[in-house]
């Protein structure tokens, strides 16, 4: 008699044993099922451990109107059962699925995770098996019938229907003569959705890795705060010892949870607890070094360590990574859904499905696993190789930036090489699976480089990178390193410059700037020397010619040999001429410099340094007090000489009296000064974080960006950091200013005829009335005296006073009283505008004004006298 129908499980109890058949054998039927069933429990085993369980593809479920649909697709149970839908299908009708159907184990028990009885009894859950469209069923009804929320509330099972029928009809002697079918149908059931997450909790559930890493945390390295208010060294490195401590103290707890989640992994590749037993041990000796106040490491290896534990955060995150795409299950429990498949809710298809597990020799789980595994290893090789680097061979190596992977870096000069966990075959999996590890670039590639490009990389095309590490810097002095790494710079070609700032609030503890800052200015400065020495040249040249016209003038008594004052006007023109030619002879030298530095260095500049100064003669800044002496007797020979010079122009001493150039001289001096001053304020951290706020250190130079030494008050590199574009000072060579030629149209009468020496008023009235008396000798002899007395200045008086002998007092000609007052009065006239014309700080316009009524009130006086004497002979007086 047949048994009752049930859902059976081939993979249940495998077959390790089948008849081998003989010639002539009789054979039964247990030995003919021996092979069939070894041969089944093969070819199951194959998909589930070979190949994978879940669903391979397609077999989504839809919901529309009336109907559910299944997209056509394929999937493995842990029994081995493949099931595929060779067509997308529509479902519009369901039949009970119930007691009477094939007894599915999983389908029975009351389900209820929240009962002690779970599992226990023997209630089938509710089910409804969907029907095709436009099959015939008495049975069936239409989807809007059933019970509860509807599809709503509704999860598609597929599942295999393994049984095996007996259709033998029994005599009274024998039951069977016809033997038994296996059958094998796949069903469509509804099974609501808090069913169906009991069904899934009641039984054993697969955890690939990917699942278990969701518990390992993602990292990230704290960054440390840069601000104006770092000034010394050890206040740099506590930001960045701080910043590391805080970042190991979460990849500490982070190995804590390693240890939990993948505890057979770590034992199956280290034989131990590796994080429990070595890594978090090491780690944390290495932070109590740091942390230490005494025996804690030099400043300059602050950055080194944060960048350790950057790379272990860097690592365990690709690690992270590997293990969540790695799905794989090494042999799945048979039991997980050893004929059923859950298809997803008709209200959410994504939620409540069956994943795919694919079996670890699938390529892409095989690769993501190794990965995976690789990175524990990574971790392993990084903590046991790290050491704090004391070399001191400077070496820029091509690498990447942080937006590739660490593996694709070049390996940096931190890890030490050891024969037992060799750093460069642990660094890059894709190398390391090739057997190219010998292929990394690194500070100390010499000593595995297979390659020559690995070996030198600088000679080769570094196009692609666009990172370069420097390293062999720290604890030397920042002006060796700067120079070297220029030359290198040069030499190799490498797109990035270099910069050096200094961790101290004193910019005069600043070592490493500029020979010079050439600017527009120092042209400037040029510009106006070359104008200065043209202007004393002129003024000397011009200070010869003067005294010799004075000399000449005084031979031919066309002017007195003494001022009014009793001053020797020859005295005052050589007292002039000798000041105006030692002060250029002084200055000459200096002014003609090409080069400001040159100028600084023989100290004119207020800009020459403590050296420079140190070795240049002290008198050669002496022109400028000279000058000074040069101005006052050239204005007091102006003032003297005044009564017998006109000025028909501006002449070289009076452009030297009125000009400021000499003081644009110092005014650029101390532009020059107080630039160079806010620059080296500039070269002062504090003051360049702020200026830069996207300083990093990333342990070398962008492409294209700056590579920025930073080192101690004591001159030794202590940090680095690196901007992405260019902020190093120009260095340049100063340049030699080409020589300014003098103006052609300069000609020698301007310089030479500026100032003339003319007869004075006096000396030319005296000539007058002299003329007078030898024409009216013989007549007008008492006149004359008469006449000279007035012309020198005495007014006639009024009625009845006494003129001049034999006058009678009352002459009574009114109109010669008001040509001698006239006379008087265009005397004055005359007077002032000669003191006003004299006057240093008129400017040259109004000079020139004055130079025209001067002459036009000279006419007008002479014409007066002539007026005053007519009169005088014409009356007889």
């Amino acid at each position: 008699m047949a048994d009752p129908l049930k859902v059976l499980r081939s993979l249940d109890r495998l077959a390790d044993q089948y008849t081998v058949f003989e010639p002539d054998q009789v054979l039964t039927h247990s030995q003919l099922n021996s092979l069939s069933a070894y041969l089944d429990d093969q070819d199951r085993l194959s998909r589930v451990a070979l190949l994978g369980v879940g669903i391979v593809g397609g077999l989504q479920v839809s919901q529309g109107g009336r109907s559910v649909t299944v997209a056509r697709g394929l999937g493995v149970t842990t029994d081995g059962d493949l099931l595929m839908l060779a067509e997308t299908t529509s479902y519009d009708r369901f039949r009970p699925y119930d007691s009477t159907a094939p007894a599915y184990e999983p389908f029975y028990g009351r389900l209820d995770v929240d009962s002690a009885e779970a599992g226990a009894g023997s209630t089938m859950i509710e089910l409804h098996e969907l029907v095709p469209a436009g099959e015939s069923d008495v049975l069936a009804q239409p989807l809007s019938r059933l019970p509860g929320a509807g599809l709503a509330d509704k999860v598609v099972l597929m599942l295999m229907e393994s049984v095996v029928n007996d259709p033998d009809l029994c005599s009274g002697t024998d039951c069977d003569n016809l033997g038994r079918d296996a059958l094998h149908r796949v069903r469509l059931l509804l099974i609501g959705r808090r069913d169906a997450a009991r069904l899934v909790r009641s039984l054993p559930v697969l955890q690939p890795a990917s699942e278990r890493a969701l518990q390992l945390p993602e990292l990230a390295a704290v960054r440390p705060v840069l601000g104006s208010d770092i000034g010394s060294a050890e206040a740099l490195a506590a930001r960045y010892r701080a910043a590391a401590k805080a970042t190991l103290q979460t990849l500490q707890q982070a190995l804590r949870g390693l240890s939990a989640t993948f505890p057979e992994l770590l034992a199956s590749l280290f034989g131990a607890d590796a994080p429990a037993a070595v890594w978090r041990p090491r780690l944390q000796s290495w932070q109590d070094l740091f942390d230490s106040a005494s025996g804690r490491p030099d400043a300059r290896h602050a950055q080194t360590w944060y960048d350790f534990v950057r790379d272990l955060v860097e690592t365990w995150n690709a690690m992270r990574a590997a293990f969540l795409a790695d799905d794989a299950v090494l042999l799945p429990d048979l039991a997980a859904f050893p004929k059923h498949l859950l298809l997803g809710a008709l209200a959410a298809p994504r939620e409540q499905r069956t994943g795919l597990f694919p079996a670890p020799l699938d390529a892409g789980s095989r690769e993501q696993g190794s990965r995976a595994q690789f990175g524990l290893w990574k971790l392993d090789v990084l903590i046991a190789s790290f050491a704090l680097p004391v070399d001191t061979q400077l070496r820029v190596t091509p690498s990447y930036g942080e937006d590739r992977a660490l593996e694709d870096r070049a390996i940096p000069w931190h890890y030490q090489l050891r024969e037992d966990l060799p750093v460069h075959v642990g660094w890059n999996y894709r190398l390391s699976a090739r057997r190219l590890g010998g292929h990394n670039l690194g500070y100390r590639a010499a000593a595995w480089a297979q390659t020559d490009r690995a070996r030198d990389p600088l000679a080769f095309a570094i196009g692609a990178h666009d990172f370069f590490r420097v390293e062999g810097h720290l604890g030397r002095p920042v002006d060796e390193v700067s120079a070297e790494l220029k030359r290198l710079i040069a030499a190799r070609n490498l797109p990035f410059e270099v910069h050096a700032v200094l961790l101290h609030n004193d910019r005069r503890r600043v070592r490493v700037k500029p020979a010079i800052r050439y600017t527009e200015l120092h042209r400037m400065h040029h510009l106006v020397r070359k104008d200065v020495a043209w202007r004393l040249e002129e003024s000397k040249a011009f200070g010869e010619r003067y005294l010799a016209d004075v000399t000449e003038a005084v031979a031919q008594r066309q002017i007195l040999g003494a001022t009014g004052g009793g001053e020797s006007v020859i005295g005052a023109a050589r007292a002039a001429r000798d000041a105006v030619a030692a002060t250029q002879a002084q200055a000459a030298p200096l002014l003609a410099q090409s080069r400001y530095s040159a100028y600084a260095a023989a100290g004119a500049g207020v800009t020459a340094t403590a050296a420079t100064a140190a070795t240049a003669p002290a008198a050669t800044a002496a022109w400028k007090a000279s000058y000074a002496t040069t101005l006052e007797s050239v204005g007091n020979a102006r003032i003297n000489l005044g009564q017998v010079s006109r000025s028909d122009f501006i002449s070289p001493f009076d452009a030297l009296m009125t000009s400021n150039q000499p003081h644009w001289i110092d005014w650029l001096d101390e532009l020059i000064k107080v630039g160079d001053e806010r620059a080296d304020e500039r070269l002062l951290f504090s003051a360049f974080v702020l200026r830069h706020p996207g300083l990093d250190h990333l342990g070398g130079a962008w492409r294209g960006g700056s590579f920025v030494l930073v080192y101690d008050d004591g001159g030794r590199v202590v940090a680095d950091f690196t901007l992405a574009y260019p902020a190093a000072e120009a260095d340049e060579p100063e340049p030699e200013e080409p020589p300014l030629l003098r103006p052609p149209y300069r000609p020698p009468t301007i310089v030479d005829r500026g100032i003339r020496v003319i007869k004075p008023l006096d000396l030319q009235i005296d000539d007058r009335f002299i003329a007078v008396r030898d024409d009216f000798r013989k007549d007008l002899a008492v006149q004359t005296a008469g006449i000279e007395g007035l012309v020198k200045g005495v007014s006639l008086p009024g009625k009845g006073a006494a003129v001049l002998p034999g006058f009678a007092l009352d002459t009574g000609d009114l109109y010669l009283d008001f040509l001698a007052r006239d006379l008087a009065s265009r005397r004055q006239v005359v007077d002032d505008l000669t003191r006003l014309y004299t006057q240093p700080a008129l400017p040259e316009e109004s000079r020139v004004q004055v130079g025209r009524d001067l002459e036009k009130a000279q006419v007008d006086l002479a014409g007066a006298v002539g007026e005053v004497t007519g009169r005088v002979v014409s009356q007889q007086l």
